[in-house]
């Protein structure tokens, strides 16, 4: 989970949920040593971390926390951790393993709190058996290195684009444009055609690429490079 000394009242809600069950080994990432000392001395049980690098001017405050949690959940990931990632707003009722570890989630390496028909959720999800080198990992590894991307420029070719700057920074919209590219095994870029601004006006094939990408749940692949012109490959 992450939080500051600004949001502990929904941590401590979260934490003690779980605790009511059992449950421990929570990792809390904040900003500073200074705050995961303050953090510390009101649940001294918590284990706090943070981060030296320097994020993008632009990746600040919540969005340098989001950022943060997945670049921990990927490195854990890649260490052969599974990995409950939960919002600080969550309250647990029920021991969540018992469902996890039971079919048919067993064999399900990525479970996700669903946010619409065509994107996941951002902050709750499970991670189990994931290949340290396998495609769970580079998927949360690529959540975090796109938005680091896009900022590298000081987003000019984002603006050169007429790219919605705030719509590709966030980790959700960042896990929106890296899914579908997972599960169709082509870089679509799907939330970023979708983020054009539409008070500039976008080419009418990304206006076309939107409207066929939320109706289709999978984003066919062959749909997508259709509308914008080309020949989708074989496989």
């Amino acid at each position: 989970m992450v939080s500051d000394d600004k949001m502990l009242d929904s941590f401590l809600q979260a934490s003690n949920s779980f605790a009511r069950l059992g449950m421990g080994h929570i990792l809390l990432l904040s900003h500073t040593e200074a705050m995961c000392t303050a953090i510390n001395s009101i649940v001294p049980d918590v284990g706090c971390a943070w981060s030296s690098l320097e994020e993008p001017p632009d990746l600040q405050d919540v969005y340098y926390l989001w950022s943060l949690r997945y670049r921990t959940l990927a490195r854990s990931l890649r260490l052969g951790y599974n990995i409950l990632l939960v919002d600080s707003d969550t309250a647990v009722f029920d021991d969540p393993y018992k469902y996890f570890k039971q079919a048919p989630f067993q064999d399900i390496v990525v479970l996700n709190q669903e946010e619409s028909a065509v994107e996941a959720n951002g902050g709750n999800l499970y991670v189990q058996n994931a290949a340290p080198a396998g495609p769970a990992v580079f998927m949360f590894a690529e959540i975090v290195s796109r938005p680091l991307r896009w900022a590298d420029d000081e987003w000019e070719t984002a603006s050169k684009h007429k790219l919605n700057k705030q719509c590709l920074y966030m980790d959700q919209d960042a896990y929106a444009d890296v899914l579908p590219d997972m599960a169709s095994g082509y870089m679509l870029f799907p939330k970023a055609l979708r983020c054009v601004d539409e008070v500039c006006g976008g080419p009418a094939k990304f206006v076309d690429l939107l409207c066929d990408s939320s109706s289709h749940l999978h984003l066919t692949p062959r749909a997508a490079f259709q509308v914008l012109g080309l020949i989708a490959p074989a496989n």
